[in-house]
């Protein structure tokens, strides 16, 4: 998936520079990949992108529901996964990976702090930009450039910011949304206190 070192220098010898990278939220959780990343790159540049907790966890919810892997409401998957989360009995490797894994992680997954701890006790946090896709869609144009200044790459006019990936589904019980904000209230103030980054997420 990456350039070979002839392609990377052929790029560098007609562009003069050369950034590659790839993107994906499937092992942020995992310190192992994290170890070994920091092993192969270790100055590798990491940007991780945010989304308002809950709106991330319903949305994962309806790719279950969307693929056959959820028969649940959203309301009894929830409250099957906080009771599986707060299960004390629950072992340290499962704690640490498994309850990620599990196909109904939509609550573990959107707890932010405990993942990105493991990048920042590996990493510089100077190598670590953390932003959020209500940024990307208030400011694109800003955003973007954020991204780039951080990767130092010259600023980029974006002439047509794009939504991509739009799915369609009934919003989320008002009632449902506020036992979620009270779950997720604790570990977000965990989260702007390691980042030093305030979301506006309700």
């Amino acid at each position: 998936m990456f350039p070979t070192i002839i392609q990377k220098k052929y790029v560098e010898y007609k562009k003069r520079n050369c950034i590659t990278g790839e993107d994906t939220p499937f092992y942020i959780w995992n310190k192992m990949a994290a170890k070994r990343i920091l092993k192969l790159l270790p100055n590798i540049k990491l940007i991780v992108q945010l989304r308002n907790p809950i709106d991330r966890a319903y949305s994962n919810y309806h790719v279950g529901v969307k693929y056959g892997n959820e028969k649940l409401s959203f309301e009894k998957a929830i409250e099957w996964e906080l009771k599986k989360i707060a299960q004390e009995q629950i072992s340290e490797k499962e704690n640490e990976i498994a309850k990620f894994n599990h196909p109904r992680s939509y609550l573990a997954k959107s707890l932010y702090a405990e993942q990105i701890k493991i990048w920042f006790e590996l990493f510089p946090k100077e190598n670590i930009l953390i932003t959020s896709t209500e940024e990307m869609s208030d400011n694109p144009i800003i955003a973007v450039n954020k991204i780039f200044q951080f990767l130092g790459m010259s600023k980029y006019d974006l002439k047509n910011p794009q939504k991509r990936k739009i799915e369609n589904y009934p919003k989320i019980e008002p009632k449902t949304r506020k036992i979620l904000s009270e779950f997720f209230r604790p570990h977000n103030e965990e989260l702007y206190k390691l980042t030093g980054k305030k979301f506006n997420w309700s």
